[in-house]
């Protein structure tokens, strides 16, 4: 068969065999919605949508099987790769489509930065969203939900549970609600980092931010220097003081205000290692003591 893109015959051929092929269709041909169907069914997932259409974009049943035939769906192209052609791939209209946006969101939950505003308020979808995130978000995903969900305290509630760390997108009055921020921690220690002020240097907080952690001293750093040394005093044991040492020990050799850490913590190390003496020596005359009375 001679080449020919403004030819159906060959053209379906080609996006039978790949349907990334329909990126060299001629225009006409990539707006036959047969040929379409074809070439998104080859399990190209929805990347091969910028070849398409702009009115087949809006196409439902073409959107759901570009997406249903692919097993990845192309979601990291749409979401890292080329973020910004995202809304390009799909209508604006069937981005407020629930059954698609849940698809969507399943395969990859950055996804919802680009969903509509209607989709953006749906608990069922942000949910899945989060559940599904890959990290790509640096802000958290709740920080795209709208703002009713975001002053959501049962929701929030919901989330924070998933992820702590999506503590950082609830509302400024939920940051400050301690039974919200007590969940986040319990889930991500590093949620500390994300509370109000006033719940950073919180006892009850801080200590379960750390309980389980292995790198207390980076979530301490959360709160203030009295509680911090406090702590690091009380929870930390010699050996997690020296690794913080050792670990930021290129940083110390060159800030002034790395050093002084480093300092402080060496003098923790010794009032650990005076604290243990000293119960010794307690123990020691107990047990002398004891045995004088006997």
């Amino acid at each position: 068969m001679v080449e020919d893109w403004n030819d159906k015959d060959f053209v379906m051929q080609k996006v039978k065999e790949d349907g990334i092929n329909l990126e060299y269709a001629s225009e006409e041909l990539r707006n036959d919605r047969e040929l379409v169907l074809t070439a998104v069914s080859q399990d190209v997932g929805i990347f091969v949508l910028r070849y398409v259409s702009e009115e087949l974009r809006n196409d439902r049943e073409i959107v759901l099987k570009a997406i249903d035939s692919s097993e990845y769906a192309f979601l990291s192209d749409a979401t890292s790769e080329y973020p910004d052609d995202t809304s390009k791939y799909i209508s604006k209209d069937l981005l407020n489509d629930k059954e698609i946006v849940l698809k969507l969101v399943k395969a990859g939950g950055e996804i919802l930065i680009y969903v509509g505003e209607k989709m953006k308020n749906d608990k069922e979808v942000v949910l899945e969203a989060i559940r599904n995130s890959k990290g790509y978000s640096v802000d958290g995903l709740l920080s795209f939900a709208s703002e009713e969900l975001r002053s959501n305290k049962e929701f929030v509630l919901e989330v924070v549970n998933i992820n702590g760390r999506e503590l950082e997108g609830a509302s400024e009055e939920l940051r400050n609600d301690r039974e919200v921020v007590l969940e986040a921690v319990k889930t991500d220690g590093f949620a500390l980092g994300f509370a109000s002020e006033e719940l950073r240097n919180d006892r009850e907080i801080v200590l379960k931010a750390i309980e389980g952690e292995k790198d207390k001293y980076q979530i301490l750093k959360y709160t203030n220097e009295n509680l911090r040394n406090e702590y690091m005093l009380k929870y930390m044991s010699e050996e997690e003081l020296q690794e913080v040492i050792e670990h930021n020990d290129w940083i110390i050799k060159t800030n002034e205000e790395d050093l002084k850490k480093s300092n402080m913590i060496k003098r923790i190390i010794e009032q650990q290692k005076k604290i243990k003496e000293q119960e010794a020596e307690i123990a020691k005359l107990k047990g002398e003591h004891d045995k004088d009375e006997k």
